[in-house]
């Protein structure tokens, strides 16, 4: 055999040796499928909520999807997502309207981009289920807020408290708290308000009360119910607010919460009091408490009260209380008179310190007897832990929810109020533009490089290529 020979033989040889690996390796690939999410926030990849979610299942469910060629793609990578989360109990199928009409009929879709969410019914026959859930695009939140109103998972009841100057769930306002409803229904929770003057008693099946930042104070028939309704094991949470009223105060020190007339502010780095120095950021976590160990991100707050801890045993009604956020140690505390309502500040006087922005109580209670369902929860035991949290600025009204770390801290801390620790999770940020800020004087320096330098160099060296060829 000659050398040509054995040469072409040895190039075919390796040509099928080498397409026999790569089917080898194709096909381990298609069986052991990986990715991974490379991108800022995960925003490509399931929130640990909504994974959560659907391991949980019980019933296989299936979402039925219309979608156009142009987004079927990326309507696949979602429902992929959640598939792959627990392949035995979620399916999905994504058609084409046009080419599936007798199936969108039956499904009541009239437009491309919509679909269902269903129980898988028996065999996974085509055919609609009578359990279901309408979706109107195919984003995650959509997604996972069909699967919890389809989920036998049970609905808690919070109520906001109104009637004293509160903020209200139902206000869009940058100082409404409309945003933080909407951050809990994903989580199962039912939000409705609640106005004492109106209905004197407080519903027995009332998972948490939520006080958001009162003005005027309580009457001393409010005032009775709410203390009846903590020491039967209720569950509050209170936003103490620069301009609540101090009977609050006065109120809340019995549960072993010190609340002084006074606010946290942040000086700038020469110790100015600025319009910015109300912000304060709360960094300091308890490690080992289930609302914070996970905690990534900072909270942001504004016109906050230090929320102390009291620390004689004997003061405290055997509640257990300890700080949960506290500020950087680089903010001060002035009087509430000389902020609230002032354009301009004298340095502060106080040395700069950590001060709790959050604080927490609890203590186990056995509820009393009532003649009437009034106050007090139905507990499921003889005894019940009493569960509160004191915020001492806003945290999560609209113009904050979104910043940083506020919304998952809020609705996490909601979830420890409750005894649902296993909602507890760090949730996905929304994909937001993040325009780059520059001063003019960087804006000079660029326009100056694109403009002049850069030309300029360009200019040289054809002057000296030219000079060098003559």
């Amino acid at each position: 055999m000659s050398i040509h020979t054995k040469a072409a033989l040895n190039t075919v040889l390796s040509f099928f040796l080498a397409m026999l690996l790569f089917g080898i390796i194709l096909a381990i690939s298609n069986k052991h499928n990986k990715t991974y999410d490379v991108t800022q926030n995960k925003r490509l990849s399931l929130s640990e909520q909504s994974a959560k979610l659907v391991k949980e299942l019980k019933k296989p469910v299936r979402v039925v999807a219309f979608s156009n060629d142009h987004e079927r793609k990326n309507v696949e990578r979602i429902l992929k997502n959640y598939r792959n989360a627990n392949p035995a109990m979620f399916h999905f199928e994504v058609l084409d309207l046009l080419k599936n009409p007798a199936r969108a009929k039956a499904y009541d879709i009239v437009y491309s981009g919509q679909g269902v969410l269903e129980l898988l019914p028996e065999g996974g026959a085509n055919e609609p289920s009578k359990r279901q859930e309408r979706l109107n695009d195919f984003e995650e939140q959509t997604i996972t807020n069909a699967l919890v109103k389809l989920s036998d998972r049970d609905s808690l009841k919070l109520g906001f408290l109104t009637g004293h100057g509160e903020a209200s769930i139902s206000e869009n306002q940058p100082f409404g708290i409309s945003g933080l409803k909407m951050a809990l229904e994903p989580e199962a929770y039912k939000a409705e308000e609640i106005n004492l003057a109106k209905q004197p008693q407080l519903p027995t099946d009332l998972a948490a009360l939520i006080v958001a930042g009162p003005k005027a104070p309580l009457l001393d028939g409010e005032r009775d119910i709410l203390k009846k309704y903590i020491d039967d094991g209720g569950r509050l949470l209170f936003w103490f607010d620069a301009q609540t009223d101090r009977s609050y105060a006065d109120f809340l020190l019995q549960y072993g919460f010190e609340i002084p007339d006074e606010i946290i502010l942040t000086p700038d780095q020469v110790g100015r009091i600025t319009q910015d120095s109300a912000a304060v950021v709360g960094m300091i976590f308890d490690a080992g408490h289930p609302v914070t160990k996970d905690q990534k991100e900072f909270i942001l707050s504004l016109l906050s009260h230090p929320i102390k801890a009291v620390t004689d045993p004997t003061r405290t009604n055997g509640y257990t209380v300890k700080p949960l956020v506290s500020s950087t140690d680089m903010t001060v505390v002035v009087p509430t008179a000389e902020v609230l309502g002032k354009k301009k500040m004298a340095p502060p006087k106080g040395k700069a310190a950590s001060f709790p922005l959050v604080t927490l109580a609890s203590k186990k209670q056995t509820p009393t007897a009532s003649p009437s369902p009034s106050a007090s929860p139905s507990p499921s035991s003889d005894e019940r832990e009493a569960r509160l949290a004191v915020i001492g600025g806003e945290v999560f009204t609209n113009q904050l929810l979104r910043v940083v770390g506020n919304r998952d801290f809020s609705v996490n801390l909601i979830n420890w109020l409750v005894e649902e620790e296993g909602r507890i999770t760090i949730r996905p940020v929304a994909e937001e533009s993040k325009p780059l800020f520059l001063a003019p004087g960087q804006v000079r320096n660029i326009v100056g490089v694109q403009l002049l330098l850069i030309p300029m160099v360009f200019l040289l060296l054809g002057i000296l290529s030219a000079v060098k060829r003559r």
